[in-house]
């Protein structure tokens, strides 16, 4: 009774009550066959709710007795039979054992022969057969396993009576092995009734059966098979509907749960791989890591739902490339590969997994053993893989994929002729309507490309032009992959131009990179790789490329460059796109500089240059008009933006980071919903953004500003901006928005990097890396060749980038402020002088300096100017920190700070323990300005943790940007290296002071070195004094002026006079940033 109760509650007590008594009464009565089967039936209960093993073991045990004690002309014997068939079935399902499953089938055999006709379970035990031999199939591959165990199925059925409960599970078998026979020999009639079949056991199931999960399961991976094989939309819609239902519906402690995640995991993956949402992907990887989570160490499953994961990873390494990922999805195979017996079918399957990874990696490593590995398992699973099987033609490609990589990296012409016929081979065996059929078009062609540049043989380019086009033309509008097969068609037009200079051949390239880089299903980083190919195709051809074709590709490519940078990705990650693209910004911006096109090349160089900072500023959008009219939509807008701000400056290891050598569990850490979340929330931010742009008046909202938006820059004096390359360029952005041009041919990349490489190597020599270090670098200043390499870098400096810009300075002392881009960023524009006997002449004689990151920056700063407080209100938050373990005792903080509160008393002084992280962050937010007197550290592995070194640790660049001071004052950054950017991206200004102005400070002092102990007291004295005398006696005459750099200035001047000039290292390294 309590084993029939919970047939209907699903209680495990219910369940757990009836193995007890069940097992009471077979102590009383051992040979009682039937208490002992069922007890037996009982245990196979338990197992199957809580895949306990020694339920299974003592039930198949229970239930060999039972049958045993069983009169031979007993009618039971038939059920007796097919029990112990069933619990043996389930045993080889869950260790594998080859003779298990023999002997289930032997047991199922006996129950059908034992059945009469007209028995009315003939129908159950046939169908049990049928789903054993099924199984067999799966395991060894023999056809005529599944042909019987088809037509036993549809006996089961024909034998069944109409009102059998059991039918919608007959109907269900049948149609799960006419899937297995599509899946393996692509006979699509089947898995159209297949599917069919699915849907009438539903209809068929009651809605409070607990089976019809199972059923919409099956149906969902029918759907998807399907649509895998013919692309058809709406297939892949309703198998995750179908998936979805079977999933939620089911608790997590139920061992169907795995599976249910792991399919829908794999449905998303198409979805997103059709349409590139990466909320979808992120979304799989998750549903695929639970898959893994749920299931044990040793079961037949684990390694299908590593394999599930491992494709997700994959997938999601080729959108994002993010490198963690093709690492974890290399270990995931690898552990799967390594859970297979040799003599499993599947083995192929797991083998072509590793390998593809293994491409990948090579693509990162160059290694030589990468791709020989890769090599080794795609031969691996091409000789695993029986004649007549689907997957021949993609794993046949997939060797000939390899041997194309290995081609490439040894110049071995024989590996790409052998890669060309794999892949005609593997497109001979893709059939027509084959989703597949298209990705066999584009590999073939991009080999045939790669051999056109080895062998000029022009039938290669004609043929992967042919190759591309067809792949082309199969590929839906809107798809994903779309962009990749375009960007391959232009690639190989381009290649064709070369040799026959054809107008109509340029165009149709043209045509197709602007085809992939448009294209909004693609990842970003296809995207930008085809407008960058399109530059250089318009840069190359220039005799063919009319204005139209230059100014299209060109901004084309500039406009994606925010969006590539993009939320989506880590800190790290934008960093290295940074790396990847800068150069080709200037590159850019040269060129339309050339035309004479100035308002274009300074809307290019602020789209293109200090993108992190601008990425930071979008994410903390003005939404106060869009409120007032559509109060719902800013307050979306402004939750995904806050949420991507959070996590776009985190880029430490990533929870989830897979251990290669632990292989007893998953360590996937407790955030896998909130990686999905993260990812998701990006798609949601990029969707909301495009809806505001849709409503009326604010169609260019959050979009690169245009130059009437920049012009405003020039508020409180000249900016220049100066754009390196192999002839570099001045463009000064005057009051009013003039614009003036001024040639800087001297100024050469290579000069420039020659400067910066110079002043690295002397400040390394004086070994300025900390405050107060100064006093160790005394001795190695006295050395006169020392002093005199660091006058040449400031002289030069001032004959190549500044004296041509002389000319334009006609008031007395005006403020200008630099915006350099590449190395020179780096680099002291500020101290540019001539240093030596009567020639000395130096900008700090003629200008007061400031630098800006971008122009945005400075109009933001110059806009919050109007707040500024009333100098009898000032306050100022002061910060020291004079012992600071692990680092140089800075005696003169004190004194710097005490210094300070006699020019502005009101504020509140914060030192040594009272310097808390939280302390100070929460007091920053209360105060007009902080002067931070302490030790300061440039990370430069990981620039968002540059940082102050407080009593309590690092107030890191991450910690701070996610505050907002708008509308703050000042910062003065009395601490060392706060103003030093990083090297491989000096162009994005990852620094200290430049985070202070993006938070809100509109004024930042920071060292672009480190700086002396005692000489910091000195500039911070004579600085305050200064602020002091400008604010309060002459603010007519500063009214819209910067007063901070004008103070800077003075403090400078002082400390320069005292010090001596050419003591460069310790007057130079003090900078202004902002208004």
């Amino acid at each position: 009774m309590l084993a029939q109760r919970y047939q209907q509650s699903r209680a495990k007590d219910d369940l757990a009550g009836a193995v007890s008594a069940l097992r009471q009464a077979a102590a009383i009565s051992p040979d009682d066959h039937v208490i002992l089967n069922n007890l037996g039936i009982a245990l196979i209960l338990r197992y199957e709710r809580f895949e306990e093993l020694q339920d299974l073991e003592d039930g198949i045990t229970v239930g060999r007795t039972a049958l045993h004690l069983t009169p031979i002309d007993d009618p039971a014997r038939a059920m007796r039979y097919y029990n112990l068939g069933t619990a043996i079935e389930s045993r080889f399902d869950r260790m594998g054992r080859l003779e298990d499953l023999s002997n289930a089938i032997s047991m199922f055999r006996h129950a059908v022969e034992l059945t009469p006709n007209d028995h009315p379970n003939l129908a159950n035990r046939l169908a049990g057969l049928g789903s054993a031999l099924q199984n067999r199939f799966s395991r060894h591959g023999q056809r005529s396993d599944l042909e019987e165990a088809i037509a036993i199925k549809r006996q089961a059925i024909r034998e069944a009576y109409r009102d059998d409960p059991k039918l919608p599970e007959f109907i269900y078998r049948l149609g799960s092995a006419l899937e297995e026979s599509f899946r393996n020999f692509g006979d699509s009639q089947n898995i159209d009734e297949a599917i069919s079949l699915f849907r009438l056991s539903i209809e068929l199931t009651g809605k409070d059966d607990l089976s019809v999960t199972s059923r919409f399961h099956g149906l969902g991976v029918a759907l998807q098979l399907r649509y895998e094989r013919s692309g058809n939309d709406i297939d892949l819609q309703n198998a995750i509907l179908a998936d979805s239902l079977a999933y939620n519906s089911t608790s997590d402690d139920e061992p169907r749960k795995a599976r249910y995640a792991h399919c829908l995991g794999v449905s998303l993956k198409g979805r997103f791989t059709r349409f590139g949402d990466v909320g979808d992907l992120s979304s799989a990887v998750s549903l695929h890591r639970r898959a893994a989570e749920l299931t044990p160490e040793g079961h037949p499953d684990k390694a299908m739902y590593f394999n599930g994961l491992w494709s997700v990873l994959q997938c999601r390494w080729e959108r994002l490339r993010d490198t963690r990922d093709l690492k974890d999805a290399i270990t995931v195979a690898r552990r799967a590969l390594e859970m297979i017996p040799d003599d499993h079918p599947s083995k192929a399957h797991y083998a072509y997994f590793l390998g593809v990874s293994l491409q990948h990696l090579f693509g990162q490593s160059h290694l030589q053993k990468d791709v020989e590995e890769a090599v080794k398992m795609h031969r691996l699973a091409v000789d695993l893989t029986p004649d007549g099987s689907t997957s021949m033609a993609m794993r046949i490609e997939s060797l000939g994929n390899a041997l194309q990589l290995r081609s490439t990296h040894l110049e071995e012409l024989k590996d790409l002729d052998d890669a060309i016929t794999l892949q005609q081979r593997a497109l001979d065996l893709t059939a027509e309507a084959d989703i597949e059929r298209p990705i066999r078009f584009s590999n073939l062609g991009q080999s045939y490309s790669i051999r056109f540049s080895r062998t000029k043989d022009l039938h290669d380019i004609d043929t992967a032009i042919s190759m591309y086009e067809h792949a082309v033309d199969l590929t839906p509008e809107g798809h994903a992959l779309l962009a990749g097969r375009c960007q391959g068609l232009a690639n190989s037009l381009c290649a064709a131009v070369q040799k026959s200079l054809d107008p109509s051949d340029f165009t149709a390239a043209f045509d197709n990179y602007m085809r992939a880089a448009t294209n909004a299903s693609a990842s970003f980083y296809t995207r930008i790789s085809a407008a960058l190919g399109c530059v250089h195709l318009c840069s190359y051809f220039l005799h063919l490329s009319l204005p139209y074709y230059f100014l299209r590709s060109h901004t084309t490519f500039i406009e994606l460059i925010p969006r590539a940078i993009s939320a989506e990705n880590s800190f790290r990650q934008r960093l290295q796109r940074m790396v990847e693209i800068g150069d080709t910004v200037n590159t850019v911006v040269k060129r339309i500089t050339q035309f004479g096109v100035l308002e274009l090349a300074i809307e290019w160089l602020e789209t293109g240059r200090s993108v992190l900072w601008a990425d930071y500023s979008q994410l903390r959008p003005p939404v106060d008009g869009l409120r007032s009219q559509h109060p719902e939509v800013a307050d979306r807008l402004e939750r995904a933006a806050a949420t991507l701000e959070r996590r776009g400056w985190t880029s430490g290891p990533r929870t989830g980071q897979l251990d290669p050598d632990d292989q007893s569990s998953l360590p996937f850490g407790a955030s896998v919903a909130d990686e999905a979340m993260q990812y998701s929330l990006a798609a949601e931010y990029e969707k909301v953004l495009e809806e505001v742009r849709a409503l009326e008046g604010f169609q260019n909202f959050l979009r690169p500003k245009r130059f009437a938006d920049l012009a405003p820059a020039a508020k409180d004096g000249p900016v220049v901006v100066i754009n390196i390359h192999d002839e570099s360029d001045a463009i000064v952005l005057c009051p009013g928005g003039h614009l003036v041009h001024v040639p800087l041919p001297s100024l050469t990349y290579q000069l420039v990097e020659t400067m910066r490489s110079d002043l690295l190597d002397l400040l390394r020599r004086c070994g300025v890396h900390a405050r107060d270090s100064t006093r160790a670098s005394r001795t190695v200043w006295k050395q006169k060749d020392i002093r005199n390499r660091f006058c040449r870098i400031l002289e030069l400096l001032w004959v190549h980038a500044v004296q041509p810009l002389y000319h334009l300075t006609t008031d007395r002392m005006p403020h200008l402020t630099w915006c350099p881009t590449g190395w020179l960023a780096m680099l002291p524009l500020h101290a540019a002088g001539i240093y030596k006997g009567d020639e000395h002449i130096a900008v700090s004689d003629f200008v007061v300096s400031s630098y800006t990151p971008n122009l945005s920056s400075l109009i933001v700063a110059a806009s919050n100017n109007n707040t500024a407080t009333p100098p009898s209100n000032f306050s100022i938050l002061t910060v020291s920190q004079s012992q600071t373990v692990g680092h140089f005792p800075l005696p003169g903080a004190a004194e710097e700070t005490a210094k300070i509160r006699d020019y502005f008393p009101n504020g509140t002084a914060l030192a040594d323990d009272a310097a808390t992280i939280d302390t100070v962050l929460e007091a920053m937010r209360h105060h007009d300005a902080v002067h931070l007197a302490c030790h300061g550290v440039q990370d430069v592995e990981d620039p968002s943790q540059s940082a102050f070194i407080l009593h309590d640790g690092r107030l890191a660049l991450s910690r701070l940007v996610a505050k907002s001071m708008r509308g703050a004052d000042f910062a003065f950054l009395s601490a060392c290296q706060t103003a030093t950017g990083v090297e491989n991206i000096p162009d994005e200004a990852v620094h200290l002071a430049a985070g202070m102005l993006a938070v809100g400070y509109r004024s930042v002092i920071g060292t672009m070195w480190s700086i002396g102990d005692r000489d910091a007291p000195i500039v911070a004295d004579v600085f305050y004094a200064s602020l002091k005398k400008l604010r309060e006696e002459e603010p007519e005459a500063m009214k819209g002026r910067s007063t901070v750099a004008y103070a800077l200035h003075d403090a400078v001047q002082f400390l320069q006079e005292r010090v001596e000039e050419d003591r460069f290292l310790e007057w130079v390294p003090f900078v202004h940033f902002g208004f």
